[in-house]
């Protein structure tokens, strides 16, 4: 590798990304905050529900 993933994630101040089955960023984040906002917004777009925050999570 030659650092051009992690010089983008520094330049966009991300940490965190959701990335397609076809390497398409589908997110980026810089707290899993904001990337739930993200995946939330996405899930509208195509019209189906996000899990559940409490039930989502493994126990």
């Amino acid at each position: 590798m030659n650092g051009t993933y992690a010089r983008w994630f520094n330049e966009n101040d991300v940490t965190y990304v959701m990335v397609r089955p076809d390497y398409y960023v589908a997110a980026a984040a810089g707290s899993p905050e904001a990337l739930r906002r993200q995946f939330d917004e996405l899930m509208l777009q195509l019209h189906m529900q996000a899990p559940n925050q409490q039930t989502s999570r493994c126990a």
